[in-house]
């Protein structure tokens, strides 16, 4: 991959540079007409040194990422061993579930369905699971949906869970939300660990914004009626629906126009976003770093250019 990501520098180096020397006698134009071609025509050797020093630099520089490096070796330790190790638990996760069951109980609520969100690796999955195991419902993982639409929360006895799913449903589907609001260093630590044992999901850290998904995320809970209740010995808070329902983006509606915002067709990603930061935006790309590998492809790029231009 590295080599194909170098190569394709390479070629951007030579084209940059103006060079003739795969069509010696075309002329610029006809070069540049031609740029695509040249980018898979390996038949040029200071090319193609070009974007082996490229890929080789890249290489090393994404290696420097612990993001890069945590993946690399556990594809290297899963090919060994042949199979994955169990992940660790989240701590106190099964005392927790039971404690979230027994505040339900000692209010009268027998729960249809609830919903769990929570950054990426705040363990908001491993506390569905357990709470889906406690009260005997089906655990619901939504990372394949596409929660940029309406979902149809559909199964009963069922327990849903989504690092967008407070910022992007109409929640009052659920009895009761729980939201995990660990910390952003803790959850990033954590995926580290598990990327060291499945060799996936460990740039995330990188491309992501965390900062940016805990704060809304956040705000989604917060604006949501109901008494927040504190899970005793963990980062879980709990919410359960009122009568007259969660009333989620009519309360994030009331904020943008006291704020003097018009949130007249907007979704609730979209008002969050205005409230938190003065711009209408959602989806996920909303959350994405732009350039976060730049300082690694830009020295794959002088490393090319310089291999290039050295007679």
């Amino acid at each position: 991959m590295w080599y194909r990501i170098g190569y394709v520098i390479g070629s951007i180096v030579q084209f940059v540079a103006g060079s003739r020397a795969l069509h010696p006698r075309q002329s610029r134009g006809r070069e540049r007409s031609n740029f695509l071609e040249k980018l898979f025509d390996l038949d040029d050797n200071r090319l193609s040194c070009a974007a082996l020093a490229a890929a080789i630099e890249t290489g090393r520089a994404m290696l420097n990422r612990p993001t890069v490096r945590a993946s690399l070796e556990a594809a290297v330790l899963k090919l060994l061993r042949g199979a994955d190790e169990e992940l660790p638990s989240v701590e106190t996760v099964r005392e927790s579930a039971d404690r979230i069951a027994l505040i339900l109980k000692n209010q009268g609520i027998a729960p249809v369905r609830l919903g769990v969100d929570g950054l990426p690796g705040s363990g908001k999955s491993t506390l569905a699971r357990a709470l889906a195991d406690r009260l005997g419902f089906k655990w619901k993982s939504l990372d394949r949906e596409n929660m940029n639409v309406p979902l149809d929360f559909a199964s009963e006895r069922a327990v849903y869970e989504h690092q967008r799913l407070l910022r992007t449903q109409d929640v009052d589907a659920f009895d009761a939300v729980i939201y995990v609001g660990e910390l952003v260093e803790a959850s990033r630590a954590r995926i580290l660990r598990r990327a060291r044992m499945e060799a996936r999901g460990s740039m995330i850290i990188d491309v992501l914004d965390f900062d940016k998904l805990k704060n809304i995320g956040k705000l989604a809970f917060e604006l949501c009626d109901g008494k927040q209740i504190p899970i005793p010995g963990s980062r879980l808070f709990m919410k359960v629906r009122p009568p007259e329902g969660f009333r989620a983006a009519e309360n994030i509606a009331d904020r943008l126009r006291a704020a003097g915002h018009n949130a007249e067709g907007m979704g609730k990603e979209e008002m969050l976003f205005l409230l938190a930061y003065g711009r209408a935006r959602s989806g996920l790309m909303a959350y994405f770093v732009p350039g976060a590998y730049n300082r690694e492809l830009l020295s794959g790029l002088v490393a090319g250019l310089k291999r290039y231009l050295d007679k």
